[in-house]
């Protein structure tokens, strides 16, 4: 019964945490009911859901996530564009193109930074791309519309996330909610060694294996999830 629980969002976790929870209830076992390793994953599983689960901390995540893959995408369409453009050195446009290039260039591939290293990059460039010589550059290019879309979702991005620092500030001063993670995933892994411990004891055996498929289909949930996350990024 092994499984990383660092791996699992904090969805994931509590939901793991709940359904650990209710099969063993369901099993009936007195003894594991009855033992204090249980207790306290059963204490700490509503807390943990109720607190760190709130809208209030989470709601800016996903919203978050979908603009920085808008403002990704957005800016490597830009690149491309500049880089086709940049093969006509000859041409007004093409000249043009070559220096809005090489200021996307310098940025590098935004889908290998982290969400804050790729903010900070598009900012940059955004900031870059919209000094007066620059604009110049991108009205010769013909591309003055879609700067305009790449630069809105990169403030979008910046207002979100300010938002998101705001509560996640809120969220850390918060000695509990702070706490209350690393709480669930000790209280997890005590069980599931306490399981692991007992598994051939008489009695034992069922729960095991209850508890090890609950296991399992976490695992491929935060497999799944990291599929679908990776899948979004290439789009």
């Amino acid at each position: 019964m092994k499984i990383n629980l660092s791996k699992q969002t904090n969805d994931g976790l509590g939901a793991l945490g709940t359904s650990t929870v209710e099969v063993t209830k369901t099993n009936g076992l007195e003894a594991v009911v009855a033992s204090p390793v249980f207790t306290v994953l059963e204490t700490v599983v509503p807390e943990y859901n109720s607190k760190v689960l709130d809208t209030t901390y989470s709601g800016l995540g996903p919203q978050a996530a979908g603009i920085l893959r808008k403002s990704r995408k957005e800016f490597t369409s830009l690149s491309k564009i500049f880089k086709s453009l940049s093969a006509f050195p000859g041409t007004v446009k093409g000249e043009a193109a070559a220096i809005l290039y090489q200021l996307s260039k310098a940025v590098g591939n935004v889908y290998a930074k982290t969400a804050a290293e790729a903010y900070n990059a598009l900012l940059t460039f955004s900031n870059q791309i919209n000094t007066e010589e620059n604009k110049a550059h991108v009205t010769t290019v013909g591309t003055v519309e879609e700067v305009a879309a790449f630069t809105k979702s990169v403030t979008g991005l910046g207002t979100v996330r300010l938002e998101q620092s705001t509560i996640d500030s809120a969220l850390r001063s918060d000695p509990s909610a702070t706490s209350l993670r690393p709480q669930l995933e000790d209280a997890l892994r005590d069980y599931f060694s306490l399981l692991t411990g007992m598994r051939k004891q008489a009695g034992w055996d069922k729960l095991y294996s209850d508890i090890n498929e609950v296991v399992a289909q976490a695992k491929r949930s935060a497999r799944k999830g990291d599929k679908e996350e990776e899948e979004k990024e290439a789009e």
